[in-house]
């Protein structure tokens, strides 16, 4: 783990991940909970949630994941009705207590336009073994004209004040 303080960049953690007691492979990683004695990680692994936790102030550890549940991308609540952005790529996560929002990137029905969307899943619901589906009321649609080659939101946060900010990359080329 990594922080920026003014312009310099140090390490302030690092931990070793495990998944069954071999090295688990994460493609995206968030603060889930933190208690009084603990904090709580969410990794991501393709649409995969696990969760698994280290002592508070451990600079150093092991961290046991546990899989929480699998995300599904196939019925997308869209426009009144539902959409299948299964073959979209996977991007990065944020935790927002029992939300978890995942933004994706691909092409859908135009070919020229490259999409993004930011998928809310509620994990209070997920049993290590379920597959949830997106909420309706947490899914956003991206798509910008100016940049119809690329235009991928690559992760999300929620801010103090509930805003939800997100950065991209965007190419004016289009592909091909």
């Amino acid at each position: 783990i990594w922080e920026i303080n003014d312009t310099n960049l140090h390490q302030i953690a690092e931990y070793d991940v495990r998944y069954n007691g071999n090295p688990f492979i994460t493609s995206a990683m968030s603060v889930y909970k933190i208690e009084d004695d603990k904090i709580t990680f969410m990794f991501k692994w393709g649409r995969t949630l696990s969760t698994g936790s280290i002592a508070r102030g451990a600079t150093s550890g092991v961290i046991d994941v546990t899989v929480l549940c699998t995300l599904d991308a196939s019925r997308v609540p869209l426009n009144g009705g539902e959409a299948d952005f299964s073959a979209f790529i996977n991007q990065g996560l944020c935790c927002e207590g029992n939300i978890v929002l995942i933004p994706i990137t691909g092409n859908h029905k135009d070919e020229t336009i490259n999409q993004s969307i930011i998928l809310g899943y509620d994990v209070s619901e997920a049993d290590g073994k379920n597959m949830l589906q997106p909420k309706p009321d947490l899914v956003f649609h991206m798509i910008c004209n100016e940049y119809p080659g690329l235009f991928e939101v690559e992760d999300v946060d929620i801010a103090d004040d509930g805003k939800m900010y997100f950065n991209a990359n965007r190419w004016l080329e289009k592909w091909g």
